[in-house]
């Protein structure tokens, strides 16, 4: 039986609950006879209804597994601020922390999921952590796989060399690095890093995504009822953060105004937990308007992967909220400042309906153009993408090279 232990996602962003969802439904595909452990620093309550398990490692708890004298005191006071925290119900049991020391030593391969981890935009502690799954993978010597991510910019200032001995030193222990963009890839190339894919996002490529395989009893998939002629925004609050929110949010205004003129029903809804406000911002201006909708349910990757059916088109500022579309072949105007966005897009071939709402000299009037244009030409464009999506998924798939890697091992 393999013993899988992933590493990198999360619950509170739904485009890492999709990684994660996505990966454990191939892996139970792939190894029916698998067991999965999701390392995490926050076990939710209701863990019991997973077909999978949690292994809970806070920060950089892997120093524990040692259990000597160096890290005695570490040990003790984790132990008591946990055992705090799960009295007053603010944390999982405080002795699961020990569950390391049993599994890890069990464990065939660490497959690392991370969407974007690996830069110098998150500081030196993110860093610590990151590679904290690399110190795991060699002392227990367990192949560590990182599956298609983000990496870079890698620009330290005074510490520059010092980063760069430590990315040469432990991207070079991966059993397999997928990168997810190809400037990701030329940057980890400049520190001859040598074992690079490049590769699409997991989630586009899977074609196994199934409840069955994530959860122990059967799940329906219920999602809110969504009427005809209905576009889907996904908002992201990062983009106030680059951005003018005063100009983003009039941008807004001017999409939502175009599509009320076509006649379509506009649904906002979130795809990480702190987008909900800006939903809340937009709606603001269309409070008597019920034909703008705000979805406030706190809706599952199965869920989003369903309710991203029901619309014409999306207009998404976040990447995996693009990824569930195109993955149905739904078209949409991606409103991204990042080179992800440039990337996916063309590598659907969708890149004229790429925007960067955080800069100053935005062209409107061309993006407002597209969305017209998606209103009465989604079918064609939603062709493009089902054709385009059987030619991606047969190219550099990572849970294929995944499987080909497993099985070569065992020759």
């Amino acid at each position: 039986m393999k013993k899988f232990l992933v590493v990198g996602a999360n619950f509170i962003n739904k485009g890492a609950q999709s990684m994660l969802f996505t990966c454990v439904s191939e892996l139970k595909e792939r190894f029916p006879d698998c067991e999965i452990y999701f390392k995490t620093a926050i076990i939710p309550k209701d863990k019991d209804k997973y077909n999978f398990n949690f292994l809970y490692c806070k920060d950089i708890s892997y120093k524990l597994l040692d259990f000597d004298k160096k890290y005695l005191c570490e040990t003790v006071l984790r132990i008591l601020k946990s055992s705090v925290k799960y009295v007053l119900g603010r944390g999982s049991m405080p002795l699961e922390i020990f569950d390391l020391k049993r599994v890890i030593p069990q464990i065939d391969y660490i497959i690392d999921i991370s969407g974007y981890c690996l830069t110098s935009k998150w500081g030196m502690e993110a860093h610590k952590e990151y590679f904290s799954n690399f110190m795991l993978a060699q002392k227990y010597n367990i192949p560590i796989i990182l599956f298609p991510q983000s990496y870079g910019p890698f620009e330290y200032g005074d510490n520059q060399i010092e980063m760069e001995k430590e990315i040469k030193k432990w991207m070079g222990k991966a059993s397999l690095v997928f990168a997810r963009e190809r400037e990701g890839a030329k940057s980890l190339g400049k520190f001859g890093v040598q074992n690079i894919i490049q590769c699409a996002d997991l989630v586009l490529l899977s074609e196994r995504l199934a409840p069955c395989n994530v959860y122990n009893d059967a799940q329906t998939v219920i999602i809110p009822n969504i009427k005809n002629n209905a576009v889907g925004i996904v908002p992201n609050l990062r983009c106030f953060v680059h951005g003018n929110k005063e100009i983003i949010l009039k941008i807004y205004c001017e999409i939502i105004n175009t599509l009320l003129a076509k006649e379509k029903i506009v649904y906002l809804f979130r795809h990480s937990l702190e987008d909900l406000e800006v939903c809340y911002w937009i709606k603001d201006f269309y409070l008597e308007n019920e034909n703008v909708v705000v979805l406030d349910d706190d809706l599952d990757c199965f869920q989003t992967a369903e309710i991203s059916k029901k619309f014409e088109f999306i207009i998404s500022s976040r990447y995996h909220s693009i990824v569930h579309a195109y993955r149905n072949a739904v078209p949409c105007i991606l409103l991204g400042w990042a080179i992800k966005y440039i990337e996916l897009s063309q590598l659907m071939t969708q890149e004229k309906f790429v925007f960067d709402i955080t800069v100053e000299e935005v062209d409107v009037q061309k993006l407002l153009e597209n969305i017209v244009y998606l209103c009465n030409h989604s079918k064609k464009e939603s062709l493009v993408l089902e054709k385009r999506l059987i030619k991606v998924r047969k190219s550099n798939n990572c849970f294929d090279l995944l499987e080909q890697f497993v099985d070569s091992r065992e020759i």
